[in-house]
C-alpha cells in the first residue's frame, strides 16, 4: 500500500518573527508576491504556490511566521520579502540545515538580522560576492 504525502506535511524550515508579538493573533494579509499566486487564503494562514505551478504550496503565512515546504532561492526569497513587507525587523529560522543556510545568506545580504544560522568562514569572507550574486548591479 503506499502512503500519500499532503505537501502541507512535508515543512523544511520555519521563519519566526522575533520581537514582540501582537497580544490578540490576527490573520496575515494577503500579499502580491511576484511569480507567486495566493492558493489558500484561511482564517490563520494564507497559502502561495509558483506562478504556473498553483498546485504545490511553496510557503504559508501566518500572524508570527512563514513555514516554508521548499528550500529553493526563488523560494526562500521572497519568503524573505513577506517577512519584511509585513514589517517583521529580525526572524529566527530553522529547519533543515539546506533551508536555514539559504534563508541565512539572504538574511546576510539583506543585512535583515536573524538568529539561528551562522555562515561559514569562507561565507563570511566571501559575503560581498556573494551578495553582488544575489543581487546584481544593472551593467555588470
Amino acid at each position: 500500500m503506499s502512503s500519500v504525502v499532503f505537501a502541507l506535511d512535508t515543512i523544511v524550515g520555519e521563519i519566526r518573527r522575533r520581537g514582540e508579538t501582537p497580544l490578540v493573533p490576527h490573520p496575515p494579509t494577503p500579499l502580491d508576491v511576484p511569480g507567486f499566486v495566493l492558493l489558500a487564503p484561511g482564517d490563520r494562514s494564507v497559502v502561495y504556490a509558483r506562478e504556473g505551478d498553483g498546485s504545490e504550496p511553496v510557503f504559508r503565512v501566518f500572524f508570527d511566521r512563514i513555514e516554508a515546504y521548499s528550500d529553493k532561492e526563488e523560494d526562500v526569497r521572497a519568503m524573505i520579502d513577506v517577512a519584511t513587507r509585513l514589517g517583521w525587523t529580525s526572524v529566527d529560522l530553522s529547519g533543515r540545515p539546506a533551508f536555514v543556510r539559504m534563508a541565512g545568506l539572504e538574511c546576510d545580504v539583506r543585512k535583515f538580522p536573524a538568529t539561528g544560522y551562522v555562515p561559514t568562514p569562507l561565507e563570511e569572507e566571501h559575503s560581498d560576492r556573494i551578495a553582488r550574486a544575489a543581487f546584481p548591479e544593472p551593467g555588470f
